[in-house]
């Protein structure tokens, strides 16, 4: 259930700039979070053993930056539609369209059914890579960003 309404919000990390991050954006698009772990520990470990030069690093930042501005579209739209919806609702209605009002009304309660963890969890997860992104740049702590990166891949264990 949760795991593929987050894959439907997720679609739209489809247009993420190429870097070394790419398997782990696939994973989160598929919402995969099982296999989004094991490409954050990849990056890690690359991070870790010197495998990614300053070009890499800095897209690595770039792509976890736009990961995070996505989901947080990907959350401003489903409550845009999730408002549009209730508008409709509240027109059918208006309009003594009972049935059809009950219709959308059932598609408003699907939408809001595990819609609060879903929220936190996507918020949490742009949080976090956000904060990654931000080790990475300004010259950042690489020390730091692992720790960021340990912090997301317990938060994929707990998603997937």
């Amino acid at each position: 259930g949760g795991a593929e309404k987050l894959k439907k919000d997720f679609d739209k990390l489809k247009d993420i700039e190429k870097g070394p991050a790419d398997k782990l954006a696939d994973a989160m698009k598929e919402g995969d979070f099982g296999k989004a772990k094991e490409e954050l520990k990849q990056i890690k470990e690359d991070l870790k053993n010197g495998k990614l030069g300053e070009k890499e690093k800095e897209q690595l930042a770039k792509q976890m930056e736009q990961l995070k501005e996505k989901i947080q579209q990907a959350m401003q739209d489903r409550k845009e539609a999730k408002e549009k919806l209730q508008q409709q609702i509240d027109e059918k209605l208006a309009q003594g369209k009972v049935g059809e009002a009950a219709k959308l009304q059932q598609q408003l309660d699907e939408m809001e059914q595990n819609e609060a963890q879903q929220q936190q969890m996507a918020q949490q997860l742009a949080d976090k890579l956000g904060e990654g992104a931000k080790c990475m740049k300004e010259g950042g702590n690489p020390k730091e960003a692992m720790e960021k990166l340990d912090q997301l891949i317990a938060f994929t264990k707990k998603a997937s």
